[in-house]
């Protein structure tokens, strides 16, 4: 068996090979021939090349060869010689040498044309019949193939043929019908075994024996007694005491259950893994720290709540808008997650108009990314700022949530800002410190 899938992968490897030879020889024979009927068309659109050039440009002169060479499809031309009133005015290559041998793939074609001024020029070219990148192109095609079957052939060898010889000797080591055990080894083991015998004489010693089996079935019938009611009274201590490590399982575990789900509504790092956000709960604080900082260098600040309803982050869109939103606030310890689908920016130093244009940018960004993958889901954006307010941050947060909500119910404006009059937020400050 192991004999016929060499000899099979042998005979495979065999007709690739001729296959692959055979190929090549045809195909170089093929196109051999169509090139020497294909020859004289290139040569006459030689000819036709140089009556081209010989109407811009006099025979003879560099600016000839120049426009010559630079118009002609050399890559069919072993090579071309060019000679005007018996004087050599063009040779391609430059170095070819008149002692040259034709090439084999080649034919030979001479002509001569009038010029205007009514001299000849005689033109003699070797045309290829087969081009030699053609030919490099279809010995590596054929390599190839002979290459990698011969590579298989010795991964065959090197992998399997050994394996082939470990299970034939494996096969002529195990013996084909197991050896029958002699017959004079059988009526050996039947001997050696005893045979019992009952013993009928001693009927006296019988009863007696009876005798000592009641009297001591008695005794231990009332061992057996004493016995059961130990046991009882052992079950029932073990089970008040399996109760009461069982209440104080139940406490323990209810104990470390609190403390499982207080560490789990604490986030893990400052920033969600899905997102690149920080967490919803770190938000109020770091904007109330920005609140101060702002005013007390008397900038401005914007604060972005910016929702897409039923928005997934995980998924390959929803990453790329959330790098929009990291690319447009500049600092990801500036946004923060906003319930499962949105999330709060804060921006430095923009008032409303220009919190509109980058609202509109940001906008503009993620509509592209949502028609792309032919989502249909929507984006809005509430903006609220600072405008010259000493504000705190849950005060600002509720003006962008508010100018998000009036987002969402409305379809023709995804972007509503809250603009603040910072004169009356004084004014009304002022009143509530005088009452």
């Amino acid at each position: 068996m192991k004999v016929k899938k060499n000899l099979l992968v042998a005979l495979s490897a065999a007709f690739i090979y001729i296959i692959t030879v055979i190929t090549f020889i045809v195909s170089i024979y093929t196109e051999n021939q169509n090139g020497k009927q294909n020859s004289p068309e290139i040569f006459s659109s030689l000819v036709h090349q140089i009556n081209v050039t010989l109407r811009t440009e006099e025979a003879g002169t560099r600016a000839f060869n120049k426009e010559f060479l630079n118009s002609s499809p050399l890559e069919n031309f072993q090579s071309i010689k060019l000679n005007y009133n018996g004087k050599e005015i063009l040779r391609y290559p430059a170095d070819l040498n008149d002692n040259r041998k034709q090439k084999t793939f080649t034919t030979l074609k001479k002509d001569s044309i009038r010029t205007p001024d009514g001299n000849r020029i005689e033109i003699e070219a070797a045309i290829y019949t087969i081009k030699p990148s053609s030919v490099f192109s279809k010995g590596r095609l054929a390599f190839i193939v002979i290459f990698v079957v011969t590579l298989f052939i010795v991964f065959h060898l090197m992998f399997f043929a050994d394996r082939y010889i470990v299970q034939e000797k494996h096969e002529e080591e195990l013996p084909d019908e197991m050896p029958e055990q002699d017959e004079e080894q059988e009526e050996l083991i039947t001997d050696r075994i005893p045979e019992s015998e009952p013993d009928v004489s001693s009927q006296e010693k019988a009863d007696a024996e009876e005798t000592d089996t009641e009297a001591e079935n008695e005794v231990y019938e009332e061992d057996i007694t004493e016995q059961i009611e130990a046991e009882t009274e052992e079950k029932k201590a073990e089970e008040d005491l399996f109760e009461e490590e069982i209440l104080m399982d139940d406490t323990q575990q209810e104990a470390a259950e609190k403390e499982n789900t207080e560490q789990e509504k604490e986030p893990a790092g400052l920033f969600s893994p899905d997102t690149g956000f920080g967490w919803e709960s770190y938000m109020l604080p770091r904007l109330d720290s920005e609140l101060i900082r702002a005013a007390s260098s008397e900038q401005d600040l914007a604060l972005f709540t910016i929702r897409i309803p039923s928005l997934d982050w995980t998924c390959s869109y929803g990453k790329k808008i959330s790098s929009v939103i990291l690319q447009a606030a500049k600092f990801n310890d500036l946004v923060f997650n906003y319930k499962e689908d949105g999330c709060c920016a804060i921006i430095q130093e923009l008032n409303i108009p220009q919190s509109i244009l980058k609202a509109q940018e940001i906008l503009k960004q993620v509509n592209t990314i949502l028609a792309e993958n032919k989502s249909s889901l929507r984006c809005c954006i509430g903006i609220s700022t600072r405008a010259l307010r000493l504000i705190s941050g849950s005060r600002l947060f509720n003006e962008s949530e508010q100018s998000l909500f009036h987002a969402l119910d409305d379809e023709e404006s995804p972007i509503v800002a809250f603009k603040a009059d910072s004169e009356k937020y004084r004014n009304y400050l002022a009143s509530k410190t005088e009452n």
